[in-house]
């Protein structure tokens, strides 16, 4: 038999676009197959480095030392622990996290259930990326990975979430430093640009979800980054969050009595159908700069049960006998921090007597951003 070689466990998408087991040869740097290997019992060796064997067809594979493939003993199955074998079928892993139970609101212990891979959905890279073979976990940006590889059941439809886990997931904290470098970057920008700004940080009260009636291949979206591929908090959003407030607060959330004061206007500026009296049309003096996390956020799946889902689509009364539709969706954690900047080149960053920067807290804490925020979503604090 040939000596040991290095290698690593790597379960990505085979020449059809379906989820299959592979081992990467580090001295050649060539992938290889492992017929019939079942997904779901390779999960857990998922870019585990290897040893391996080769003598004609018999292969052997092992893992700090123990043999989890013995094509000539025992076929294509690996040798499974003991830990994982009391498990089987439950779908389950063996590691413990905690997780919130929503009908008790307490923190209970739960084992973190696998998330099974039927088909990754590669339709949507360039032909010649298709033919590249690399597991989706070697793609850093978390937008790419979500969009472009997409997962499906295996029957066409688009899985965001399973189990409680995300069927992408994403690693930003390995990537720690890029999120403070862009913050003291656009800091630096916004300085630069205006000689007046105002910069504040305000935490997550508890998820968020930005972007959720976006465009996506999954019934739900995220706005996330279109080159660092993180969730963010777009400057439109922020403007608007920040003007229908001030709308409410000063002007009885009257439109039309909003428009008539000028410094309103300044402010925010308006469009030629929305002049009212003698004030100019135009943009606005103050700009908004993107709210992005000041740290490595984390993201969360969670669902909206539909339990009227006939009588939303017309074709029923609104009875106890249909089922919930549970639709998944994505979140950023609780206590993730956000960096907001609004800038001026001669405004004051005042209105009313009151600093821009302290409407905005009152905003956020009071209305919040994003969607859901009748429900909870989306408030945030200094």
């Amino acid at each position: 038999m040939s000596d040991k070689k290095e290698g690593q466990i790597r379960i990505q998408a085979d020449k059809n676009g379906n989820s299959a087991v592979f081992l990467y040869r580090k001295t050649d740097k060539g992938t290889q197959q492992i017929p019939d290997a079942d997904v779901n019992e390779w999960q857990q060796y998922n870019e585990k480095d290897c040893e391996y064997t080769k003598n004609g067809k018999q292969l052997v594979i092992t893992i700090d030392g123990k043999i989890i493939k013995n094509s000539v003993k025992d076929g294509n199955a690996p040798v499974m622990p003991e830990s994982s074998k009391k498990i089987q079928g439950g779908g389950y892993s063996t590691k413990d996290k905690l997780v919130k139970s929503h009908d008790e609101g307490l923190y209970k212990a739960k084992a973190a259930p696998t998330v099974s891979i039927s088909k990754i959905d590669t339709r949507y890279l360039p032909a010649d990326v298709r033919q590249i073979n690399m597991s989706s976990n070697e793609i850093d940006n978390f937008a790419l990975r979500l969009n472009k590889l997409a997962i499906t059941d295996g029957n066409g439809k688009f899985i965001l979430s399973e189990k409680g886990q995300i069927s992408v997931q994403e690693n930003f904290k390995k990537n720690e430093a890029l999120f403070r470098r862009l913050i003291k970057q656009q800091k630096e920008v916004a300085e630069n640009l205006f000689p007046k700004t105002c910069v504040k940080k305000f935490s997550t009260k508890w998820r968020l979800a930005v972007g959720l009636g976006g465009a996506s291949v999954y019934e739900t979206s995220m706005t996330l980054h279109h080159v660092y591929g993180f969730p963010y908090i777009p400057a439109s959003s922020i403007k608007g969050v920040l003007r229908s407030y001030i709308t409410l607060k000063c002007f009885g959330d009257e439109e039309k009595t909003a428009l008539k004061d000028k410094d309103f206007v300044e402010i925010f500026g308006s469009s030629a159908a929305e002049k009212i009296g003698e004030n100019n049309v135009g943009i606005g003096a103050i700009t908004f700069f993107d709210a992005f996390p000041v740290s490595a956020p984390s993201v969360e799946p969670d669902i909206m049960n539909v339990h009227y889902r006939d009588y939303y689509n017309n074709t029923g009364a609104p009875t106890d006998t249909q089922d919930p539709l549970p639709v998944s969706f994505l979140t950023v954690k609780k206590n993730t921090p956000f960096q907001f900047i609004i800038g001026a080149k001669k405004h004051n960053l005042m209105f009313q007597g009151k600093q821009l920067g302290d409407w905005l807290r009152e905003a956020l804490s009071e209305h919040g951003i994003g969607a859901k925020t009748a429900v909870g979503y989306g408030y945030m604090q200094e």
